[in-house]
């Protein structure tokens, strides 16, 4: 089995409104933040089911992580297979992730990479990472190490900085391209300016390996995971 550091980007969701404040102290009225948010997030609803696909998109990601609305998968799910129906490349990666992880749906690799594929084809770049995943880890298709780096490269040279790192780990171990340490070096540094901490660190971890030209001792691969838009 095989491992990727774990990065998970979460988006999280903006409903646009003041918080309410409490009169005496300008301190946040806990109650009344609350109730604001409930009535935004009633408001966004609205304005999702007159069709509005970022409405939709938001609605789903308040449900997926619990913001602005109570937890639901099988809700999160619902509202971005209506985005994704919209032609929305994030919505339709997050899809695939859904049935990637058995999140509101029986897991199902197979149907993850029919849906990253179309997220991919529209445009998202995680949508291509999580293509390359699929490929690294043999998820619903058998293991390629050079299709897993085609995916990559073209989700890191749309600015993905996990990409990046997976890319990086590639040349470092000569896995679906030649053994570069000066290539691996060049993806590791592109990774290190990525707004995650662990994710930088990761790279700097590659950058110090490869920098002291010896053979590469990344740790061995046994798991990963998606990235969510």
């Amino acid at each position: 089995m095989r491992t990727r550091w774990s990065v998970l980007a979460a988006l999280a969701i903006t409903l646009g409104a003041t918080p309410a404040m409490a009169a005496s102290g300008g301190r946040l009225d806990d109650s009344a933040a609350a109730a604001a948010t409930a009535a935004e997030f009633a408001e966004l609803q609205r304005v999702a089911n007159r069709g509005d696909v970022e409405a939709m998109y938001d609605v789903a990601m308040a449900y997926r992580d619990g913001e602005g609305a109570p937890k639901d998968l099988k809700k999160a799910l619902s509202w971005f297979r209506k985005a994704a129906a919209r032609g929305k490349p994030e919505a339709m990666n997050e899809v695939g992730c859904a049935y990637s992880r058995g999140h509101g749906v029986p897991q199902n690799y197979a149907t993850a990479l029919v849906w990253f594929r179309k997220a991919a084809a529209g445009g998202d770049i995680i949508g291509m990472l999580n293509i390359g995943v699929a490929y690294d880890m043999g998820q619903g298709v058998p293991i390629d190490d050079a299709e897993a780096v085609k995916w990559y490269l073209l989700s890191a040279q749309g600015g993905d900085p996990t990409a990046a790192l997976y890319l990086g780990s590639m040349y470092e171990r000569a896995e679906g391209v030649r053994l570069d340490f000066e290539e691996a070096a060049r993806w590791y540094r592109k990774a290190a300016k990525s707004d995650d901490a662990d994710e930088r660190a990761d790279a700097q971890a590659g950058l110090d390996r490869v920098g002291e030209g010896v053979m590469p001792i990344a740790p061995a691969r046994d798991a990963t995971s998606l990235t969510a838009t």
